[in-house]
């Protein structure tokens, strides 16, 4: 896969359905898939923001970083942040 980084700063709110206490249980349950950054074939010209190359996910073209949880513990969901743009 080869990205595109288009920092939009658009978010999504995930609501949690069920009991999952991971972020990658939530964001599957949305079709999210998690991306291993060793997948992105440009992941080293990248300039990556802190350390969001380990929380990346993807769907519909669309590549996205995990930023926090929802509420309060046991948190209610999760935001993920737009950040760019990939191809297969």
């Amino acid at each position: 896969m080869r990205v595109e980084i288009m920092r939009t700063g658009r978010k999504r709110g995930l609501i949690k359905k069920g009991n999952e206490r991971i972020a990658n249980d939530v964001a599957m349950e949305y079709g999210y898939r998690k991306v291993n950054v060793l997948d992105i074939e440009n992941y080293e010209n990248i300039q990556w923001e802190g350390i969001e190359f380990n929380r990346l996910f993807a769907k519909d073209g669309i590549l996205y970083v995990f930023k926090h949880w929802l509420g309060k513990f046991p948190f209610e969901g999760i935001v993920l942040e737009e950040i760019g743009k990939y191809g297969e």
